[in-house]
């Protein structure tokens, strides 16, 4: 397999377990890889510092139609980073910017695309809204959503919760593999080897144990809690602590839990995500 395989996923909805699994399965050390060295075995299509060479100017103040046209082009280029495919990390939606493709399909080799329940990755989402429960709701209901340009990362372009899983799933694909968060936390072997199987992987039995072992969330806390995460932005206690299900019942109000539902009714039900009574 040559080219990009896309670990895609909307913001917080669980992608980094499916990354320091792969992680801790590239690297196959015994006493595992700590969560800030995913970059070694992953590469994060946002990065500016892969459109620095491709506008005039810096990627901070170049207009939003320069970078739209520079995205193929980048992805081009991380598409040969690697010999044979190379993983990269995305949270964009699968369309267009400007007229410009979103993801490359010429460099695409297979996606993986990660989906969480809204209810859930609402609450993950608070820390960025400082914990105003109305605003993570109005993001995951955009349509319109994006990020912003930052001294680290271009524009995302995201759309709502519904949109974005959406544009990923509208087609069936056999280039194209769909995992539940639930699932790893219900189940992480068989999940992971879901994973295995699409990416046509055989581990021996040794070095698969080690990875479920040392990728699993509470191998991801117990590193953050003893040597911090480098991602870690205005959040309280730890960014895997927020990573955990069913929080929404204790913290959203009966009206914000139905806005949610009401705003991602059909797609919630195609994955089994409407909690019993609504």
């Amino acid at each position: 397999m040559s080219g990009i395989v896309w670990l895609a996923s909307y913001p917080e909805s669980g992608n980094k377990l499916t990354q320091s699994l792969l992680h801790n399965l590239i690297v196959g050390r015994p006493e595992g890889r700590y969560i800030n060295q995913r970059e070694k075995s992953f590469h994060f299509e946002a990065n500016v510092k892969w459109f620095e060479d491709k506008v005039v100017g810096t990627p901070q103040t170049v207009t939003p139609e320069l970078l739209a046209r520079a995205r193929p082009q980048v992805q081009v280029a991380l598409s040969e980073l690697n010999q044979g495919s190379s993983f990269v990390n995305t949270h964009n939606c699968l369309g267009a910017w400007y007229g410009q493709p979103l993801i490359n399909a010429s460099v695409t080799a297979a996606a993986i695309y990660t989906v969480r329940n809204p209810l859930d990755v609402a609450v993950s989402m608070l820390p960025y809204f400082s914990q105003d429960a109305d605003l993570a709701i109005k993001q995951i209901n955009d349509a319109q959503a994006m990020t912003n340009v930052t001294d680290r990362h271009v524009p995302e372009v995201l759309s709502s919760w519904s949109g974005h899983v959406g544009s990923w799933i509208a087609q069936p694909s056999k280039i194209l593999h769909v995992v539940r968060y639930e699932d790893y936390l219900d189940d992480m072997a068989g999940a992971f080897q879901g994973i295995l199987d699409f990416l046509k992987l055989a581990p021996e039995e040794n070095r698969l144990a080690r990875t479920l072992k040392n990728g699993s969330l509470e191998a991801s806390l117990q590193q953050e809690q003893t040597g911090g995460f480098s991602e870690l932005r205005r959040f309280d206690g730890a960014f895997f602590q927020h990573a955990s299900q069913g929080r929404w019942r204790e913290l959203f109000s009966e009206e914000q839990i139905r806005q949610i539902i009401s705003a991602h009714r059909p797609m919630m039900e195609k994955f089994d995500y409407i909690p019993e009574g609504y």
